[in-house]
């Protein structure tokens, strides 16, 4: 299947931290996650998209493709340990996924985990 283009047609800038943050403070003591996963199931996007535009908005978003893009920065100056890292896509079997649910105060989100594997 060819992509002819990755970007939606409408953009929405959204900052969001974890929940259970309630405000953004920039000396916060941010640890690495411990564990190989993505950002979001598919459930967990469509739940998300629905936290942060509510759900009649999210509808129209829905019918169509969306995305979420983070943007990471370093939590500290030099970067010594945990670095961010990826995984080749196609170096993953479905049997590698594994849903995760993210239990915060206010709601309840869901990742997929990576189990480990050879081909990585």
């Amino acid at each position: 299947m060819a992509v002819t283009s990755i970007l939606p047609t409408t953009v929405l800038p959204f900052f969001t931290q974890p929940s259970v943050v309630t405000e953004f403070d920039e000396d916060r003591a941010w640890q690495p996650a411990r564990n190989v996963h993505n950002d979001y199931s598919p459930d967990g996007a469509n739940q998300r998209l629905v936290n942060l535009v509510g759900k009649e908005r999210a509808k129209t978003f829905q019918e169509g493709a969306f995305a979420f893009v983070n943007v990471w920065r370093p939590i500290s100056p030099v970067i010594t340990t945990s670095p961010l890292g990826f995984i080749h896509p196609t170096s993953m079997d479905n049997e590698d996924w594994m849903t995760i649910d993210l239990i915060y105060p206010d709601r309840k989100g869901e990742i997929l985990g990576v189990a480990a594997n050879p081909k990585h």
